[in-house]
């Protein structure tokens, strides 16, 4: 698989703005490069990088539009970051103990915490406080369109306000109970032993890095990864190296045919991201990880830009086909309009966003809207999924998933 000339350049550039080092400005297509980055949720992080340059100068109009829409992103993820950072804490003070899984945490390793921008903020809570949680986001003024009597038995429950552009999901298992393929993930987060970690209740480094991999694990079976979830996993593994057992690491993973893909992951962010950190054995740098970057380059954060998605998370779970793909995966941020990647238009239809980037102030839709237009976007990328099945199912085939 041989990654095109934007894409090329594209990572050029995100292994500069993630791990410092010098861009080379010759010959890039910017209005492509910048349409990748919108699409892997990388935008504010490259242009940060790239805009004192002086092709910005050069190209003065495409800059400014971007500038805007860098502004709009991050001042959103702003005001949901001290939003959530209130709530959080309010929280708290009722005596709950909600974990946070992944975006804030994930926020405060890279240089500009909130360029990182994401659609959501996950609580994991225990089933004991489950419900008593739920009371605390209503009383705080959140809402949710999940049935009352779904409740007491739901996975996962999504919460948004009037006015803000908080949208929060309430995890009692942080992977799909109704999928017996998912037990073996859960089981891994039974007895988990929360930590302090910048202000919030958070898995132990080696269970949050765990996290980490199975859920783009699972992403990438059933919908696909982006450029960004490697960065969290590189800059997560560089910062708690030394608390992550990777002897037992490698051996979970394994147990769930995840250890491949694993290596690939990590391969990704130390070579391709610039993203340094010591991988000890039984890890092995030796995997091939071409075949999984070259389709997170295709696919954009959670498969956004994939159209095909194989719906199984591996041998255990091919019963799993055809059903929808959770709400996560449909969430997006705006990017900038697409321009024409790898040599011809990107006809892939822009996802909903919880929020519009920029609008502080702006009435959410409601959940159920939302749910509308994402079965329709899931019958348009049915549509449009036969030209690259050969290349996604290459892809999963080649990490033993499949």
């Amino acid at each position: 698989m041989t990654l095109t000339a934007t894409e090329r350049q594209f990572l050029h550039i995100a292994k500069a703005a993630v791990s410092g080092g010098k861009v080379t400005a010759e010959s890039v297509d910017w209005p492509a490069v910048f349409a990748l980055a919108g699409q892997q949720k990388l935008l504010p992080i490259l242009f940060e990088t790239v805009r004192k340059m002086p092709v910005a100068k050069e190209n003065a109009a495409l800059f400014a539009v971007t500038k805007q829409q860098v502004i709009g992103q991050v001042l959103n993820q702003t005001v949901r970051s001290a939003e959530f950072a209130d709530l959080y804490h309010k929280l708290r003070a009722a005596g709950l103990h909600p974990i946070v899984v992944k975006g804030q945490l994930c926020s405060c390793l890279y240089p500009q915490t909130d360029h990182r921008i994401s659609a959501d903020d996950d609580l994991y809570i225990p089933d004991a406080e489950f419900m008593a949680c739920h009371e605390q986001l209503l009383a705080n003024g959140l809402t949710t369109d999940t049935p009352a009597d779904e409740l007491p038995t739901a996975d996962e429950v999504p919460y948004t306000k009037d006015g803000s552009p908080l949208y929060i999901e309430l995890h009692r298992h942080l992977f799909d109970s109704a999928e017996d393929a998912h037990d073996e993930l859960n089981h891994f987060f039974t007895d988990i032993n929360p930590v302090e970690m910048d202000g919030f209740l958070a898995m132990p480094p080696h269970e949050h890095l765990l996290y980490l991999l199975l859920h783009a694990y699972k992403h990438f079976v059933r919908s696909g990864i982006g450029l960004r979830q490697f960065c969290d996993i590189g800059l997560w593994a560089r910062a708690y190296r030394g608390e992550i057992d990777w002897q037992r690491l490698h051996e979970q993973c394994e147990s769930v045919h995840a250890a491949t893909f694993a290596a690939a992951a990590f391969r990704i962010a130390r070579d391709d991201l610039g993203i340094e950190f010591d991988l000890p054995a039984p890890w092995s740098d030796a995997v091939d990880a071409e075949p999984l970057l070259h389709d997170s380059l295709c696919g954009g954060v959670y498969g956004s830009q994939r159209p095909n998605a194989p719906p199984f998370l591996h041998r255990d779970a091919e019963r799993c086909q055809g059903q929808p793909h959770r709400r996560e995966e449909q969430r997006a941020e705006h990017g900038i309009s697409q321009a024409g990647v790898s040599g011809a238009p990107l006809s892939v239809s822009k996802k909903t966003p919880v929020y519009a980037a920029g609008c502080v102030g702006a009435a959410p839709r409601t959940l159920r809207g939302r749910e509308e237009d994402r079965r329709g976007q899931q019958r348009l990328r049915l549509h449009q999924a036969r030209p690259r099945a050969h290349r996604v199912d290459e892809a999963v085939r080649h990490y033993g998933l499949i």
